[in-house]
C-alpha cells in the first residue's frame, strides 16, 4: 500500500487537522443545543447566571474553557507543522492503483510469455534468436573460407603440376625440335683415314708421302666447309687437343659445299714440316704410337658454325720402309683406325656450335 499511497502516514495528521479547526468553529459560533462542546455550554451557562456564586464558577468554567482552547489551538498549530513538513503528494486511488497493476501485467503480457512457469520476453527470445542466426551465419562462413582456402591449396597444386609438365613438355618440345634440326643438318663421320708414304733411298733417307683424312656427310642437308685442320703426334697423347702448329686449310673459293652422302677429304703432304723422321719411322715400327688429328668448320643449313673434330691412331701394318728399287716399294704406308676409349683421347672427338 504505501507503494500506491506514498502520503498514507501522514493522513491522521489531515483527520486532526480538520477536527481542530472544526472544534475553533463551534467554539466561536453560538451555541444553539446540547451537542455544543463543554466549554461552550460553560460559556453559556456563565452568561445566564447571575449569582455571586454563579459567577464564580462561571469564571472557572471560562477559565478551564480558555485553557482547552489554547491547547486545541496549540494542537493545532503542531499538527499544521507536521502536515506542511511531509512533502505534497497527490491523493492515490486504490482503484486507480489496481488499474495500473493491471494496465503493467496486461502490457507485460503484451511483451512476453510465460513457458513451464518462465517468463520470456519478446525482445529477449529476439535477441536470442538474432545471436543463434549469427553465430550460425559465422560457423557458415568460416566452412567457406575453409573450402576457398583449401580449393586454392589444392588450385596452387594443380597449378604447380601444371607448370611443372607445362615446362617438361616445353623441353621434351624443344629436344624433338633439336633432334628434329640435328637429323637434318650435316653430320660428319671419318669414312677413311691413312698415311701413304713414297720409295725412299736407303741412304740418308727422306720421307714423302701425304696423309688423308676423308669426312662424310651423313646428314640430310649439305655443309658449307669453311676450313679444316690437320696435326700428328708421337707417343703419349695429351688429354686435351692442341692445335698449336697444325696445317690449316682454309676454303680457296665459294661454293665448297659438301652435299649429303658426299666426302670431303683432307689432305697434308708429308715433308719436314711434320717432322717425320727415320727414327721416327723405326720408333713407330717398334709399337710407338703415333696419332692423326684435326678438325673440320662448316655452315648448316640454318647459317651456324659448326665444328668437328677427329682422331686416328696408326696401326701396326704400316710400311715404314718402301725402299726405292725393292719389291713393293709403291706400297708404303698404311692406314689409321679409330682411338680405343681407354687411351684418354676423348675429347679429341666432338661436335659443337662454335660459339658454345
Amino acid at each position: 500500500m504505501a507503494g500506491f499511497f506514498p502520503h498514507a502516514r501522514a493522513m491522521p495528521k489531515f483527520f486532526l487537522v480538520a477536527f481542530a479547526i472544526a472544534a475553533s468553529s463551534s467554539f466561536a459560533a453560538p451555541a444553539v443545543d446540547n451537542a455544543k462542546p463543554e466549554h461552550s455550554r460553560a460559556l453559556a451557562d456563565a452568561r445566564h447566571e447571575p449569582t455571586a456564586s454563579g459567577t464564580a464558577q462561571n469564571t472557572s468554567r471560562a477559565e478551564a474553557t480558555a485553557e482547552g482552547a489554547n491547547r486545541a489551538v496549540q494542537n493545532v498549530a503542531s499538527a499544521a507543522a507536521s502536515t506542511a513538513a511531509v512533502p505534497n503528494s497527490p491523493a492515490v486511488n486504490p482503484r486507480e492503483g489496481n488499474a495500473s497493476t493491471s494496465d503493467r501485467t496486461a502490457a507485460e503480457g503484451k511483451e512476453g510469455f510465460t513457458i513451464s512457469g518462465l517468463y520470456v520476453k519478446v525482445s529477449d527470445l529476439a535477441m536470442v534468436l538474432v545471436t543463434l542466426l549469427l553465430a550460425v551465419f559465422t560457423f557458415a562462413l568460416w566452412l567457406a573460407t575453409w573450402g576457398l582456402f583449401k580449393e586454392a591449396r589444392s588450385a596452387g597444386l594443380t597449378a604447380e603440376k601444371s607448370a611443372t609438365a607445362a615446362l617438361e613438355s616445353a623441353r621434351v618440345a624443344g629436344e624433338m625440335v633439336n633432334a628434329m634440326i640435328a637429323r637434318e643438318s650435316a653430320r660428319w663421320i671419318v669414312a677413311g683415314m691413312g698415311m701413304q708414304l713414297n720409295a725412299i733411298a736407303r741412304a740418308n733417307s727422306g720421307y714423302t708421302g701425304v696423309l688423308t683424312v676423308d669426312l662424310k656427310n651423313i646428314g640430310r642437308s649439305d655443309a658449307e666447309v669453311v676450313s679444316t685442320a690437320v696435326k700428328t703426334a708421337f707417343g703419349k697423347i695429351s688429354p686435351e687437343p692442341d692445335y698449336g702448329g697444325a696445317d690449316v686449310v682454309d676454303a680457296s673459293s665459294f661454293g665448297n659445299t659438301v652435299r649429303a652422302a658426299w666426302i670431303h677429304q683432307i689432305r697434308l703432304p708429308i715433308t719436314g714440316h711434320i717432322g717425320l723422321t727415320e727414327t721416327q719411322a723405326r720408333a713407330c715400327n717398334n709399337g710407338e704410337p703415333m696419332w692423326l688429328y684435326g678438325y673440320i668448320r662448316y655452315r648448316d643449313y640454318l647459317n651456324r658454325m659448326w665444328v668437328t673434330g677427329f682422331i686416328g691412331q696408326v696401326t701396326s701394318s704400316v710400311n715404314w720402309f718402301p725402299y726405292r728399287g725393292a719389291a713393293g716399294d709403291d706400297t708404303g704406308g698404311g692406314a689409321f683406325l679409330p682411338v680405343a676409349s681407354n687411351v684418354g683421347a676423348d675429347a679429341y672427338t666432338y661436335t659443337r656450335l662454335e660459339d658454345e
